[in-house]
């Protein structure tokens, strides 16, 4: 008899009761209190990094295909040239899309960044400040928006995060951290 997996509950077969090997299957998003937020994302940053490269990627495609359509005779390096410029530009869609998601994530005791291609972790209990802020080049910057939070954590380190609903952020910060300092 095969143990089953039911989420929320603990379900143990009698084969895993007499080999001592025991299959815990718990729900972690019924059992367990996870706050996400967004970033907040600048228009003017989203155009300049997003919609343009897009435009000119497209622009530059259907100029291409317009040459090939209109020449006459199947041109090879106008062939070369559309499929080469439709991988990059679907590569760099995907490379844009994943850069611009960004996650902050108030998991018990610890705060995950997702912050495109990279993740970082740092225990709420290490952070000693945050304050409001506008970003002027200081420490890391998980965030797409020039206002937002400056993190000071473990003995001086910072980070600057532009979460959504930062006064509820905060909030959720200081209920497992009393000693953070806001200012």
């Amino acid at each position: 008899m095969k143990g089953n997996n039911i989420s929320g509950r603990i379900f143990i077969s009698i084969d895993q009761i007499l080999k001592k090997n025991y299959l815990v299957s718990i729900n972690l998003k019924k059992n367990e209190t996870m706050n996400i937020y967004k970033s907040t994302k600048n228009t003017f940053f989203l155009i300049l990094v997003k919609y343009v490269p897009y435009t000119l990627y497209s622009i530059m495609l259907l100029s291409l295909i317009q040459e090939y359509i209109t020449s006459e005779g199947a041109n090879n390096r106008l062939i070369i040239s559309i499929v080469i410029l439709s991988i990059m530009f679907v590569l760099l869609i995907a490379f844009v899309e994943k850069t611009l998601k960004i996650n902050y994530r108030i998991e018990g005791s610890i705060l995950h960044i997702d912050s495109g291609f990279t993740k970082r972790e740092i225990q709420i209990s290490n952070i000693q400040s945050l304050m409001h802020s506008n970003y002027m080049g200081y420490g890391r910057k998980p965030g797409l928006d020039i206002k937002g939070l400056k993190i000071m954590y473990e003995s001086g380190r910072m980070m600057y995060i532009t979460p959504e609903r930062s006064e509820e952020f905060i909030i959720k910060l200081k209920s497992v951290n009393q000693k953070i300092i806001i200012q």
